[in-house]
């Protein structure tokens, strides 16, 4: 599962360590619930006061679907690496996703669609090979990764991180339906030549530009990324999120997750409105907090207890709904 990382937002760089952040799955829409939830999830797993830690919140998402960061302090460390290391506290009314603090960057490039490949050992050995052949010959990539290889070490040099890169690409198949149709692609993964995000952005739009043309195996090309809704992966769509076949999973589901952001999102234009009126009632003398609703977020220490989330719903999962962030 590969997560996408966010840098984290300036205000958290001055709060001290041990601090992690969690994504919530389901949308983050109603401030106070979601509050409550985590504080709740959090105490239960490891046995503290939910008031004792503090708790970051994030900017309120208009269309409560955005897998926003929430950020956890104040833990003691071997909790905090506990509740990092269980990658996942899941219940009947919220997911959490714990992400270390400082996020390596990820290897996972993209998915490559339009070989006529089989998804077997051996289709994913040849899609491997044709991929790895264009890149090698690619001289953009190869004057990148050369110049940008920080993450082999400094005695490593430019040929040998070279080699280590392409020896570094695997590829795994995926089945997506496409206008109702099966259709195999293929999820390219490296060993990052570099730690430096903006660059590894960067080397990632040169693999957008590649096409891939064969005799025998059509043409392929990087497709958009996906954006899973259940949670935080960019290496498959919503409806093959494995997690939900976990034993005892009591997350959302691909049926519920539709139903969860619509609450979420009913949530946040009443709290988006409720900020408006509060505005214009105060103007001139508001007791308002600074930022809010304007993508400013805030650090607040104190405990918010809230309901229960809206589940059930349904969701069509066949390429139908865009859940995707353009890739170039």
């Amino acid at each position: 599962m590969s997560a996408a990382g966010n840098p984290a937002p300036r205000q958290y760089e001055e709060v001290s360590s041990p601090k992690f952040f969690l994504v919530v799955s389901g949308g983050n829409g109603a401030v106070m619930r979601t509050h409550g939830l985590i504080r709740e999830a959090i105490a239960n797993y490891i046995n503290i006061d939910p008031t004792t830690f503090t708790l970051g919140t994030p900017p309120t998402a208009a269309n409560g679907s955005s897998p926003t960061l929430w950020l956890a302090a104040d833990i003691p460390d071997p909790l905090a690496q506990g509740i990092v290391d269980a990658r996942i506290l899941s219940s009947t009314n919220t997911t959490l996703y714990t992400l270390p603090y400082n996020m390596p960057v990820i290897g996972f490039v993209g998915v490559f669609a339009g070989f006529t490949l089989p998804n077997t050992a051996m289709g994913a050995n040849t899609a491997r090979d044709l991929i790895g052949t264009t890149v090698q010959a690619n001289n953009e990539i190869s004057q990148f990764v050369q110049t940008h290889h920080d993450a082999f070490g400094p005695q490593v040099s430019s040929g040998e991180a070279w080699g280590a890169f392409l020896a570094s690409i695997t590829v795994h198949g995926i089945v997506l339906i496409v206008n109702d149709t099966n259709t195999v692609a293929w999820r390219l993964h490296v060993t990052p030549p570099t730690n430096n995000r903006d660059s590894w952005s960067q080397l990632r739009r040169l693999f957008g530009k590649l096409q891939i043309m064969t005799a025998l195996y059509g043409t392929a090309r990087l497709q958009r990324a996906f954006k899973c809704r259940i949670c935080p992966s960019i290496d498959h769509p919503t409806p093959l999120c494995p997690l939900p076949d976990l034993p005892g999973w009591l997350g959302p589901t691909p049926a519920t997750i539709a139903a969860l952001e619509d609450a979420s999102r009913a949530a946040a234009s009443k709290a988006q409105e409720q900020m408006r009126l509060n505005t214009a009632d105060g103007a001139g003398g508001s007791n308002a907090r600074p930022g809010a609703g304007r993508g400013q977020g805030s650090f607040d220490g104190k405990a918010r207890r809230g309901g229960k989330a809206k589940r059930g719903g349904d969701f069509k999962g066949k390429g139908k709904r865009r859940e995707r962030d353009d890739f170039l």
